[in-house]
């Protein structure tokens, strides 16, 4: 099946709960994101909070983004 909405997922190299291979499973085409933080466990928003803002920001507010004022 074909992923019709936008998806991320974020994968830690020394996370226990979900392996990072697991990315490997989702689809390669369409709005699929993968976004790796190293040397990061299943908690990455506490470990790598900067890191994990970034990508968050980044899918959530793509850069083409329109500024309002």
């Amino acid at each position: 099946s074909e992923l019709t909405m936008p998806a991320m997922m974020i994968g830690c190299n020394r996370d226990l709960v979900i392996r990072p291979e697991q990315h490997l499973y989702w689809p390669r085409e369409g709005k699929f994101r993968f976004v790796p933080i190293p040397e990061t466990g299943h908690i990455p928003q506490v470990e790598r909070p900067e890191q994990f803002i970034r990508a968050m920001e980044e899918f959530f507010v793509p850069t083409d983004a329109a500024v309002v004022c």
